[in-house]
């Protein structure tokens, strides 16, 4: 065999020292990676048959759109020996069935992924400026004021029903923004009949923001990593022509939640008439210019309560009234950049929350970026829970309204939404609104779930963040599609503009063979697609495949000659340990060699046969052996020395730059691809891929 294993053997050798090695390795993944903490629960104690009154601990109700999909479940929970653990998950929606506990785990991992292109940066300014947009929205907005609770004396007992209209769930009200001729999908439409005009006659108005407390809200240094770039800034013009700014939460690619109040005054003119929602805006350092990183404005809906319908346009409301100033605001196009959304859990009883939004003055200056502050429940809160409202002691000031209050999971570390911020007490230090319950369950699982006539079918599948159009001279992406199955197949790559989601074109791809990994060139899939379109910097994208198998984004970087794995998708990586695709040839050595590391974490030596085939048609091409591995212990194998090895001897034909390879054999542990970008002095982890499920 030729020993080629000097220049890349050496940057690796001082690392290799055992999983320490290859986990440092393993973090030269893309910055752009999307990742954050999340714990499995114990599911040791996991078993649906067993759970019965005496031994459960508890059942948490719990709503999601997960992977485009609106699904709500019960977890139930079991006292055994001593703690608390996971005893069964019972789905609602999309289906009812109590799931396995493989079924489980795989879930709950799906509902921890989030999606966000700049998840690893440590703070705003370490984003790329070639994702800043300049957007257009209006002026003279003014901060919506925090609405004021008033406390009935005494306050309502544990057992007391504070108001006649809490023993029924709420009637929601709708206003549509569709084009006439369409029927919003709820028949008790209370909406409001003004045009949908661009009013941006502005007057000045006569509310003053409340500011609770003592101040001690702190900025969020990073509005791009999960949950920050869930909650944003929402701008509200009213038929008035007033505009006011508020806060919301994104929880599904086409739902926020806000308050009522946000979005319905009557002292304004009812409904509103227009909406710009910005998830993540910023200003790097506070004080300075605001970046809107992502932003939609093209609605759907607008929805609220009857009640609040009725009641709004006042200062003060007695707590309890609160518990219908919740609302939600539905778009036509989706927000792309992320693909997955915190939860919403109802009834929740934690005591301590985080609220987060954008105040419009903390300490007596005028800001643009988000705050955040954690506070305990106040003595009030208990017995307002009984009307679907809590209160904490939080920080907030005009702005803040419809912000979210949301927990984390002392098991898990997931955040979860409880509730929502509508007004605030400043003699008192406290802050409350509506809470996610058994009150509004139906209504707020109802919102969650929309989506729009169509969009199925032009955003469904496998969905990408953050691909480079061809306009981005310096980084151009490359699109890698294998066929895992046993026929032929074509994949749909659906474009969509990153910042509106608008959907621009679809290309398909010629045939992939099975066994075959093709790569594509995202200039030929723009000169492809079904119909011409303007190209803009960023694609988001959705892939659709007629087989399973896997996909890779990789990015060239001309001027330093870098690749680097964007792998990053709605769905979790694969995996599977045993296959890696993009191997690359000696036709690729001067400049880009590749090498195998192969990590046995089992107890006893093995030798793996490989074998490997010819990507651009699957063809088998023979195999090779790793050689005696021993326990716990890896090898380096180069590429370029397996061609010598597999029988027969081959050189690879002119235009066979790629391989793919699979173990055959069973072992305990993985095999990772590097590629030696030795221009640039940078070693790249290729092995990350996104699965391709078959869709017809």
């Amino acid at each position: 065999m030729r020993a080629r294993c000097s220049n890349l053997c050496n940057k690796l050798m001082p690392l290799i020292g055992g999983v320490i090695a290859l986990t440092i390795l393993s973090g030269m993944q893309s910055a752009m990676a999307q990742s954050r903490p999340f714990n499995i629960p114990d599911l040791s104690s996991y078993n649906c048959a067993s759970v019965n009154a005496a031994t459960a601990a508890g059942v948490r109700h719990m709503g999601q759109v997960i992977n485009g999909r609106y699904h709500e479940w019960h977890e139930i929970y079991a006292e055994v020996g001593g703690s608390r653990r996971l005893a069964c998950i019972s789905l609602i929606v999309p289906e009812a069935r109590q799931m396995s506990v493989g079924e489980a785990r795989a879930f709950l991992k799906d509902a921890s992924n989030v999606g966000a292109p700049e998840a690893n940066a440590t703070s705003n300014n370490e984003r790329p400026q070639a994702f800043q947009q300049n957007i257009t929205e209006p002026q003279n907005v003014k901060p919506m004021p925090l609405k004021r609770a008033i406390k009935p004396t005494p306050l309502p007992g544990a057992n007391e029903k504070p108001a006649n209209r809490i023993e029924i769930p709420p009637i929601p009200a709708i206003k549509s923004f569709k084009k006439a001729g369409f029927s919003p999908p709820n028949e008790n439409d209370h909406s409001a009949t003004a045009p949908l005009e661009a009013l941006f006659s502005f007057m000045e108005s006569d509310k003053s923001p409340v500011t609770v407390g003592v101040e001690d809200r702190a900025v969020v240094s990073n509005t791009l990593t999960y949950p920050w770039n869930t909650i944003g800034y929402l701008v509200a013009t009213f038929p008035s022509g007033n505009s006011f700014r508020c806060s919301g939460t994104l929880v599904s690619a086409y739902v926020v939640l806000t308050a009522g109040h946000c979005i319905h005054d009557n002292s304004e003119g009812g409904f509103l008439n227009a909406a710009f929602f910005f998830p993540g805006r910023y200003q790097s350092p506070p004080g300075s210019n605001t970046v809107s990183p992502y932003s939609n404005s093209d609605l759907a809906f607008v929805k609220t309560t009857q009640t609040w319908t009725e009641i709004s346009g006042e200062d003060s409301y007695a707590a309890t009234e609160y518990r219908y100033d919740f609302a939600a605001v539905q778009f036509d196009t989706p927000f792309t950049y992320t693909g997955t959304f915190i939860p919403v859990v109802f009834q929740d009883t934690t005591n301590t929350v985080t609220s987060a939004g954008y105040p419009a003055s903390v300490n007596g200056q005028s800001v643009q970026t988000q705050y955040f502050d954690e506070g305990a429940t106040t003595s009030s809160s208990s017995s307002l829970q009984n009307s679907a409202v809590r209160e904490f002691a939080i920080d907030a000031s005009g702005g803040n309204s419809g912000g979210p209050f949301f927990a984390t999971d002392q098991f898990t570390a997931q955040r979860r939404l409880v509730g929502i911020l509508s007004y605030g007490d400043g003699v008192n230090d406290e802050a409350g609104g509506p809470w996610y319950s058994s009150f509004n369950q139906s209504l707020v699982s109802d919102w969650m779930s929309y989506t729009p006539e169509g969009a199925v079918s032009s955003t469904e599948g496998l969905r990408v963040a953050a691909v480079f159009s061809s306009d981005q001279l310096t980084s151009q992406s490359f699109l890698r599609f294998y066929n895992a199955g046993s026929a032929a197949g074509t994949v749909d790559v659906t474009l969509a503009n990153y910042v509106s989601g608008e959907v621009l074109g679809t290309w398909t791809s010629s045939t992939i063979d099975p066994g075959a990994e093709l790569q594509f060139y995202i200039k030929d899939i723009e000169n492809g697609a079904d119909q011409p379109f303007a190209i803009p910097a960023f694609y988001s994208v959705s892939i659709r495949s007629t087989f399973s198998g896997y996909f890779q984004h990789v990015l060239w970087r001309p001027a330093d000659g870098t690749l680097t794995n964007l792998s990053t998708c709605d769905s979790t990586t694969t995996s599977d340990t045993r296959t890696v695709i993009g191997a690359h040839s000696s036709l690729l050595d001067n400049g880009y060699p590749s090498t195998l590391i192969v990590h046995n974490t089992g107890v006893d030596p093995v030798n793996i046969q490989f074998t490997m085939y010819d990507a651009r048609n699957g063809n088998r091409l023979g195999t090779f052996t790793s050689g005696t591995i021993g326990a716990n212990g890896q090898k380096l194998l180069n590429v370029s020395d397996a061609e010598e090895s597999v029988f027969p001897p081959f050189n690879p034909a002119s235009n066979m730059y790629h391989y793919v390879i699979k173990a055959d054999s069973q072992f305990s542990g993985y095999i990772q691809l590097l590629v030696d970008n030795q221009a640039a002095g940078v070693i790249t982890d290729m092995t990350a891929v996104c699965t391709l499920t078959a869709s017809g």
